[in-house]
């Protein structure tokens, strides 16, 4: 997984998460309906604001996808930075 012996792999898994029950977008229950990403809830900060969430569901821009994770990444580390002494 690491170093060299990762240029020569030995086998490849290649998995359709769109296709899975349990992660494509279907109601997470008949009373609950389900948020889009970017919603404001998922950017809460909990335990007093000592738990930030990230990640590409919380992301409005690019959410759902590598570049909202990252955008919702960096935006985590600059409110934890300005908390900083």
């Amino acid at each position: 997984m690491f170093g060299p012996q990762a240029a020569r792999p030995v086998d490849c898994f290649e998995r359709d998460w769109s296709s899975d029950p349990n992660t494509n977008e279907i109601e997470a229950g008949p009373d609950v309906p389900p948020l889009g990403f970017g919603h404001p809830l998922f950017s809460r900060p909990c335990l007093g604001g000592r738990l930030l969430w990230a990640g590409a569901e919380t992301a409005a821009t690019g959410g759902g996808h590598m570049e909202g994770a990252v955008r919702s990444g960096r935006g985590a580390a600059e409110r934890v930075l300005a908390e900083l002494p």
